[in-house]
């Protein structure tokens, strides 16, 4: 399916990185910024926490994962860039729950979809803000 990436932005939509996904049109993930702090318990015991601006409640488990916390199995781990990279997206455009497959699917051992992922990850992680990720993935790659 088609998706016309200008006509489904939300209200209050904010630009941010874009990345070329599968369908072949470069869309924007709103800048994301990482909060690290010390967590210090009763005991003395300090561990680091991780506080990402796409946070809210119910979140921890993903948040955990991406920042490998509790060592978390691959599963965990995809599952966790997948449903913060939905959330980011979703943020700015008003996407059918089916569209997420086509434009965030990732295939293994593909330096295409690798790359493209190398990219939706730094995003997730915070690494770009309101900048364009260097591009030039081609989504026919993919087949």
């Amino acid at each position: 399916m088609s998706y016309d990436e200008n006509a489904l932005r939300k209200p209050g939509f904010i630009e941010g990185t874009r990345i070329v996904l599968g369908d072949g049109q470069a869309w924007s993930f709103p800048p994301v910024k990482i909060r690290i702090y010390p967590d210090v318990a009763d005991d003395g015991s300090l561990t680091a926490r991780f506080k990402p601006t796409y946070y809210a409640d119910g979140m921890e488990k993903e948040v955990d994962a991406l920042f490998g916390v509790g060592s978390p199995d691959a599963v965990e781990y995809l599952t966790a860039q997948f449903s913060v990279a939905v959330k980011l997206l979703k943020s700015n455009y008003d996407l059918p729950n089916a569209a997420f497959s086509e434009l965030l699917g990732w295939v293994r051992d593909d330096p295409t979809s690798e790359k493209m992922w190398d990219k939706v990850r730094a995003i997730v992680m915070g690494r770009y803000a309101n900048e364009e990720a260097e591009d030039d993935f081609d989504p026919k790659e993919l087949s």
